[in-house]
């Protein structure tokens, strides 16, 4: 059993039901659970019903709240990888992906099967690669990441630091919550269990088919400063948060 942590925020109303028509598929397709956490930052009780409405009783589906307004993407991401770790300790993998349909999670999974299978050596970390990106999409997203590995220069090893398609062993996670102390749950959080996974385990990165999606929303720029002024306070002035601690190259 796998089991996906989903979040969403922005979406349009409109949009966000066709979307999660798209996850019950799938989910009900490859038998797996998924955890939706809905950022309070964009909440509104419409959203909560959308849901309510398309998953009904499904047993793939659980609705969870990100109480943290500030923590945005990040925070909604680590509030579903401990609800999944506490939760589903068994699984077999834990991951997690963005709501709207960019992503080609079936060929992630065909793909990640095909490697873990492959080989002699357990896999420790999955990490897609987006493929078939848009210009403007691919030059920004290449120009905000080459800005945080300059900070963190481990990172340089992760090759498409923000695409949405993560997965980890359970075990990987209970030794990231166990260790680490999370001072700051932004939208950085992601770089933070990078950054302890690239220490100690094995990953393993491949090409994802990816495409723009009219469901893709993106961040607001107050939202992008906000996480630049966050990734750089972590890196310079929260002397002991986990990046501050693993980011030395």
């Amino acid at each position: 059993m796998r089991v996906w942590v989903i979040a969403f925020a922005n979406e349009k109303p409109v949009f966000l039901k066709e979307c999660f028509q798209k996850k019950l598929e799938f989910l009900k397709q490859n038998d797996d659970i998924g955890i939706f956490v809905n950022d309070k930052g964009y909440l509104d009780n419409t959203r909560n019903e959308i849901f309510k409405e398309v998953f009904e009783d499904s047993p793939n589906a659980i609705l969870l709240q990100n109480e943290n307004k500030e923590s945005l993407k990040g925070g909604s991401i680590y509030l579903g990888l401990s609800y999944a770790l506490t939760n589903f300790p068994d699984a077999e993998l834990i991951l997690y992906s963005d709501i709207d349909d960019s992503m080609d999670l079936q060929d992630g999974i065909s793909k990640l099967n095909a490697l873990d299978c492959s080989k002699t050596d357990i896999i420790d970390v999955f990490a897609g690669i987006r493929s078939k990106r848009a210009l403007r999409d691919m030059v920004c997203s290449k120009a905000y990441s080459l800005f945080v590995k300059l900070l963190y220069p481990k990172l340089f090893k992760i090759s498409d630091l923000h695409a949405c398609f993560k997965a980890f062993r359970p075990y990987v996670l209970r030794d990231f919550f166990n260790s680490c102390k999370i001072t700051d749950i932004g939208f950085s959080f992601e770089y933070d269990i990078l950054l302890f996974s690239l220490q100690k385990y094995t990953i393993k990165q491949f090409k994802v088919g990816w495409e723009e999606s009219k469901f893709t929303s993106g961040r607001t720029i107050k939202n992008i400063f906000k996480t630049i002024l966050r990734v750089i306070k972590k890196r310079f002035f929260i002397k002991n948060s986990t990046v501050y601690k693993f980011y030395r190259g």
